[in-house]
């Protein structure tokens, strides 16, 4: 019996190494400019190597983390300026679904809102 995991079931691996670094991250366990070292995170999320290093390149892919050349993974740190365009574009994209949801309000939704 081979314990070689199928496609399907390495990529659930992955998906969830994925959400547990993202949590880690966004709960402040893992701190900006942090470096995520892959061996302490297998060891602690009980895996082996290749699912944190998938994570790692996805996490990247997403703008978490920031590869180092001979350095590692680090937790990417966000300047004053980029939080600022965060909030204004959050800010913009809120704007415009309540705009879109207040096109599709009707009687029943009016009354479950007061």
């Amino acid at each position: 019996m081979s314990h070689t995991p199928t496609p399907s079931r390495a990529a659930n691996l992955t998906e969830s190494m994925v959400d547990e670094v993202k949590r880690l991250i966004y709960s402040g366990e893992v701190k900006p400019g942090e470096r995520l070292n892959e061996a302490a995170l297998a060891l602690r999320m009980g895996t082996s190597r290749g699912p944190i290093r998938e994570a790692m390149k996805e996490l990247a892919g997403l703008g978490l983390v920031t590869a180092v050349p001979n350095r590692g993974m680090f937790v990417r740190q966000l300047s004053l300026r980029d939080m600022l365009e965060v909030y204004e574009l959050r800010a913009l994209v809120f704007g415009y679904a309540a705009g879109r949801a207040c096109e599709h309000l009707n009687d029943e939704h009016r009354h479950t809102f007061e």
